[in-house]
């Protein structure tokens, strides 16, 4: 995971625009999901705006009302969330409020103002206020559909930050791709006062961007709006350092991009897009493997990998050292190897990696009754058939690369 706490650090540093970006897929508005849309009382939704993709979750996870809407990837990622922490706590945790329309925001925003013009404030003093806690219609997240309120029994309370099920949700509601959308120390900058039991799905990478620069979702959306066009944020996957996420910012629907998982609008008039792809700094890092048989180097013109624990080398070039042919039969994609008496492959039993075929070392001793040593200490693997050896050196990415060709293939 070094390369990934180096990408978080240069990250912090906003050190991390870069100028490249490969046109393969068309930016198609008609995915874009809405994920990151940016809802405050400069950016509001309009009175009729809906997601269609609702689904009810409060028959699966504890919740202090009979019916609380989410859309659909967010309460997935909910229940997920809750069922880690279930697996981790098993302490109560209830959801309290998830979708409210423009209307039902409406009415509560007027009542609290209400409320509090009639405990004597002025109508801009009770207003002021009542906004500092309660979103404007139209300005409210809940209106989303992924924003969600949460407690340790029925009411909302500053102390949940203090309680177990807080500190969990504070750890840990990133890798889930939630943020707490309103620190105390961002009121300045959300408008929103202090809520601690607020969590705004967003997905990932963002949930994780957001976390590690310390941003409000505004903060990240002004970096974004920074960018010019090409440039991008990057962030290493913390689940497989081969691969890296890349945020771009764009208001030109006529751009491409290369390997888009997601496109959002920000609620802003633009679109974030997000891509992930392979970590081209892993890939074109030096392959450390070679081949010798009886001391004189053999070109090969595939490294070998470790595959799932099973060491795959390219079967011809071996072969062939070996004096024994191979040929392929282009109708049946099956290869022949050691003439009669030898073996047959079909497509199942070996993977081809610019058509190369590559084969389990075990098949190259079996089939030709060689034996096969390893010398953990240098990291080589040797083959001994009738006085010849030839030896294959892996190198130290031989894992990282087998892996990236499963993924590939």
């Amino acid at each position: 995971m070094k390369f990934c706490r180096l990408v978080r650090t240069f990250f912090l540093t906003l050190g991390l625009l870069a100028v490249c970006c490969r046109p393969v897929l068309a930016f198609d508005t008609a995915q874009n999901d809405n994920y990151l849309l940016l809802v405050n009382q400069e950016h509001k939704l309009s009175e009729d705006w809906k997601a269609a993709d609702m689904v009810d979750i409060a028959g699966l996870a504890p919740s202090t009302k009979s019916s609380i809407l989410l859309r659909d990837a967010v309460a997935n990622a909910y229940l997920d969330m809750y069922a880690a922490y279930q697996a981790e706590k098993c302490l109560s945790m209830r959801t309290v409020s998830g979708y409210r329309s423009y209307a039902t925001q409406n009415s509560l925003f007027n009542s609290r103002v209400a409320s509090r013009q009639n405990a004597g404030q002025s109508r801009e003093s009770a207003v002021r206020n009542t906004a500092l806690y309660t979103a404007y219609p139209g300005a409210s997240e809940h209106q989303t559909g992924m924003a969600l309120d949460l407690s340790t029994g029925g009411g909302l309370s500053n102390n949940f930050r203090n309680t177990a099920q807080g500190q969990w949700m504070l750890s840990r509601c990133w890798d889930f791709g939630f943020i707490l959308r309103y620190t105390s120390e961002k009121t300045s900058v959300t408008g929103i006062a202090y809520e601690p039991w607020h969590y705004r799905y967003v997905g990932l990478p963002h949930a994780w961007i957001i976390r590690d620069n310390n941003w409000a979702l505004e903060e990240y959306m002004h970096a974004l709006h920074s960018l010019t066009e090409g440039q991008y944020l990057e962030y290493a996957d913390l689940a497989d350092e081969d691969m890296l996420y890349r945020v771009y910012y764009t208001k030109d629907t006529a751009q491409e991009f290369a390997d888009v998982v997601n496109i959002s609008s920000d609620n802003c008039g633009g679109y974030v897009i997000t891509t992930h792809g392979w970590n081209e700094e892993l890939l074109n890092m030096p392959a450390e493997t070679a081949m010798t048989l009886n001391d004189q180097a053999v070109e090969l013109p595939q490294t070998p990998y470790v595959l799932d624990g099973t060491t795959m080398v390219p079967m011809r070039v071996i072969f062939e050292a070996l004096a024994a042919g191979v040929s392929y039969d282009a109708e049946s994609h099956t290869i022949v190897a050691g003439g009669a008496g030898g073996i047959t492959l079909t497509p199942e039993q070996y993977i081809t990696v610019d058509d190369v075929a590559m084969v389990p070392l075990r098949l190259v001793s079996e089939e030709l009754q060689a034996s096969v040593a390893w010398d953990a200490e240098n990291q080589t693997i040797s083959i001994y058939h009738s006085g010849d050896e030839i030896k294959i050196v892996l190198g130290r990415d031989s894992r990282h690369q087998a892996k990236r060709v499963r993924e590939k293939m």
